[in-house]
């Protein structure tokens, strides 16, 4: 059965956003990466839009998502195997409670980095920001699928979070 992974922040609008559409060009079908955010922004950030665009991904997927729609209370939603908290806000707040297939507690991991969004500075500077942040996590994306089954100790797991370029 595919495992399902969840990116969350709290805008839900540049690294998860991001994240998912990595996550989905890296695994092939072999996972199913989601994004969603605790207070979305309603839409994605354009930058984050353009850097996935100049990397090869298609942006097709990407739309700003509340978190509920994944939660346990949505009965339409998919089981969730593995959530990633790729902010600070978001590894803070209180998280609802997602599906998983067999019924056991979810997996969950930080892999935090600075919000390329909240970047002031040229234009040149902030696509800049963003191509770090893409690149961070395609390396941390790397890691996970780099394993042939999905990790399942929390320490392999928080250590693809440290992994940075």
């Amino acid at each position: 059965m595919k495992k399902h992974v969840l990116f969350i922040c709290t805008g839900n609008s540049a690294r998860s956003i991001m994240a998912e559409g990595i996550f989905n060009s890296l695994a092939k079908g072999r996972y199913t990466g989601f994004s969603a955010g605790s207070n979305p922004t309603g839409a994605p950030h354009l930058t984050a839009i353009k850097t996935l665009e100049k990397f090869g991904i298609d942006t097709g997927f990407a739309r700003s998502k509340n978190w509920d729609e994944f939660s346990a209370d949505n009965n339409e939603a998919p089981n969730i195997d593995l959530v990633v908290t790729v902010c600070g806000n978001a590894a803070d707040e209180v998280c609802p409670v997602w599906h998983h297939a067999d019924g056991s507690t979810t997996l969950k991991t930080h892999w935090g980095m600075e919000d390329p969004a909240k970047f002031e500075g040229s234009v040149v500077m902030q696509e800049a920001r963003f191509d770090t942040v893409f690149s961070t996590l395609r390396q941390r994306i790397k890691a996970f699928l780099a394993h042939a089954e999905m990790p399942q100790d929390q320490k392999t797991l928080d250590d693809i979070g440290k992994i940075s370029i």
